[in-house]
């Protein structure tokens, strides 16, 4: 693998650069999410939780892919205390590794492109990337697109995810590396629409390196950095 200054970097955020503490998960992310929309609207229209989280549920289901200031919007949330109830969820229910947060750093450095695909919300993306201290809510240094799923329309275990990504940047797919932690979303998918090149994280690994075909396997990600 040859990561130099023509390789585009599409790069993973869950379980590569954050991950949920504990049996925390996906579901309990957007649950403790909703019900605090649910609540900034209940106080709003003086009507009880459960019915407000119908609404937001319905809303939610309406738009299909979503992203958080489609709710302060639609249902004109108060946008400070938002922001900050969201902060504080990403605080409390996140988890940073410092391999991957020095392994970007260092690729910025060298002026790597990066990007960030991922199964969030481009907010969601951006709120867990600032928990990482990597972006704010206005965007990343280190990363110039943010591929979430409100962009790409489509999650990453979907090749039509891939292929608008491919389309975006207008690239040839060989020139990309995908890093991430997940075999079929990182590597299987998009190998199948041109992309060539692949880091598979697995820290739990004893091994440090293992190459395959199409993808090497690392227990830390500065690995990648140093080779």
């Amino acid at each position: 693998m040859n990561i130099d200054n023509n390789s585009i970097i599409l790069c993973d955020i869950d379980d590569t650069i954050t991950r949920f503490k504990g049996d925390y998960n996906a579901g309990d992310y957007v649950n403790e999410i909703f019900t605090m929309f649910a609540a900034f609207l209940a106080e709003k229209k003086s009507i009880s939780p459960a019915a407000a989280r119908q609404q937001i549920d319905d809303y939610a289901h309406e738009i299909i892919w979503w992203d958080y200031p489609d709710f302060i919007s639609k249902f004109g949330l108060p946008s400070r205390p938002v922001w900050q109830a969201l902060r504080q969820i990403h605080r409390q229910r996140l988890l940073v590794f410092d391999d991957a947060v020095a392994m970007i750093k260092a690729f910025y450095k060298t002026g790597k492109t990066m990007h960030i695909i991922s199964n969030n919300p481009v907010t969601g993306c951006l709120m867990k990337l600032e928990t990482a201290g990597l972006a704010d809510i206005n965007g990343s240094k280190y990363f110039t697109k943010i591929f979430g799923t409100n962009f790409t329309r489509g999650m990453k275990s979907q090749p039509a995810t891939w292929q608008r990504t491919i389309a975006t940047l207008g690239q040839p797919p060989a020139k990309m590396i995908t890093i991430g932690d997940n075999f079929n979303e990182d590597f299987k998918i998009p190998h199948t629409v041109g992309v060539e090149q692949t880091v598979i994280i697995d820290r739990r690994s004893p091994k440090a390196t293992e190459i395959h075909k199409g993808y090497i396997q690392v227990n830390n990600l500065m690995t990648v950095v140093k080779k």
